[in-house]
């Protein structure tokens, strides 16, 4: 599952993402519904699937975002630290256009993936094989 906020560069490449892994066989799906239950769905969502791959840009960490948005990235970041804690679902965080002071402190710990890295989908196919 590949997941992303109300940026539409972050949607953009959460399409082609998910269509590189599907050109890889890799079943995936992206989720940009309903954000008022973000909630329930993302914690829905990670009982069904054994990778979620959020992707964060700067606006992810502003104050300045809807409630919908702060919602989902907030369960996100929760399904990140008890997912990694609980092993119930392994994610792959992806940086756009964010640089690392820009992380919260408990993030700077996660390897994460950038857009800007040269093999950027080699190694999100890499990660959801164990390769990386």
């Amino acid at each position: 599952m590949v997941v992303a906020g109300e940026d539409q560069n972050d949607r953009k490449w959460m399409g082609e993402i998910v269509d590189h892994l599907r050109a890889h066989n890799i079943y995936a799906v992206h989720d940009i519904g309903d954000r008022s239950d973000a909630g329930s769905g993302v914690r829905s969502i990670c009982r069904c699937t054994p990778y979620i791959i959020p992707i964060f840009s700067e606006k992810s960490f502003k104050d300045k975002q809807s409630v919908e948005d702060k919602l989902f990235f907030q369960t996100i970041l929760e399904v990140m630290t008890g997912g990694i804690d609980d092993s119930k679902v392994k994610v792959v965080p992806v940086l756009n256009k964010v640089s690392g002071d820009k992380l919260p402190n408990f993030m700077k710990w996660v390897v994460c993936l950038d857009t800007d890295e040269k093999d950027f989908m080699k190694n999100i196919l890499a990660v959801i094989r164990g390769i990386l």
